[in-house]
């Protein structure tokens, strides 16, 4: 039979063993976003990623995610009256190298919580016609979506009242998409673009080539852009069950930081104040604020 102070060595022996167990287990070491983001490691492993300055920690499987602070603390409110955001991203040139979002496809995903029911504009930008992106709501029941000379409408399925993840992508073949909260609601093709006016895109109003007619009512908050079609798993990522991350690092299905265009955070940069909404890409596009919408406490969760 064994004896008490062997009993004992054998608790405080085991103890031992499985400290150093995870002693060993835990990690630390350094490389880029794209090498984190593609490498599978042991639950827990972090990794300093060197070219953005975040840590990150992984899930297992290649999920990488960075434990650093998240805090949505602002939206934007717009009036639905005459007040927008503008931006210094033109369909024609998006990034000032001459090439247009038809040369490279594109998607806009964002949150929106609708105050009122109207004819209005999450963001467009038009040229002419045929030189176009925009994307707003119709009416009560129905988005108007445009690209190039296309313009169709298509059931929202929105109240007021409630936060929803909008995304709308479209691919160098033409093929579109919108969702919502994660999911596709309606797809489709068209390939008739021809992008040659420098008419830059607004968030809460269309760029018209006459003046705004129909401005956004309602709150939005984390919109994002991309030169390229992000996949349905990367916008159902993006959704996140309804909790928005930060869009600058890859997180699971969500593996297109390093082509995000711009990034508005609609005050949480800002500390929800003045009339510029910083670009949190690092690509320097950053809004501006025009008649005075106001910034409100109510984001999504």
């Amino acid at each position: 039979m064994p004896t008490l102070e062997k009993i004992q060595g054998a608790i405080i022996g085991g103890a031992e063993n499985r400290v150093k167990n995870l002693e060993t287990k835990t990690k630390l070491v350094t490389g880029t976003a794209a090498a984190i983001s593609a490498v599978t490691a042991d639950v827990g492993t972090l990794r300093f990623a060197t070219d953005t300055g975040k840590l990150m920690v992984s899930q297992g499987s290649g999920n990488w995610v960075s434990p650093s602070s998240f805090s949505n603390g602002y939206s934007v409110d717009f009036d639905g009256s005459n007040d927008y955001m503008s931006t210094d991203i033109e369909i024609h040139d998006y990034d000032g190298s001459g090439s247009s979002l038809k040369d490279t496809g594109f998607s806009f995903a964002f949150w929106a919580n609708i105050d009122a029911h109207s004819n209005m504009e999450f963001f467009g930008a038009m040229g002419s016609a045929s030189d176009r992106v925009m994307f707003g709501i119709e009416n009560s029941t129905s988005f108007q979506l445009g690209i190039g000379n296309l313009s169709t409408y298509l059931a929202h399925g929105m109240s007021t009242g409630t936060w929803y993840h909008l995304a709308v992508t479209w691919n160098t073949s033409g093929a579109w998409a919108v969702y919502r909260d994660g999911a596709s609601i309606h797809t489709g093709t068209h390939t008739t673009w021809t992008p040659s006016t420098a008419r830059t895109i607004s968030i809460g109003a269309l760029h018209y080539v006459w003046p705004y007619l129909y401005y956004y009512n309602g709150k939005m908050d984390e919109m994002g852009m991309w030169d390229k079609a992000l996949t349905a798993d990367e916008v159902t990522a993006i959704y996140n069950s309804g909790s928005p991350f930060d869009l600058t690092g890859n997180s699971g299905n969500y593996t297109s930081s390093g082509d995000l265009q711009a990034y508005w955070r609609m005050g949480d940069d800002d500390s929800g104040t003045g009339t510029t909404i910083t670009d949190a890409s690092g690509n320097g596009h950053h809004g501006t604020l025009v008649n005075s919408p106001a910034f409100s406490t109510t984001v999504p969760s």
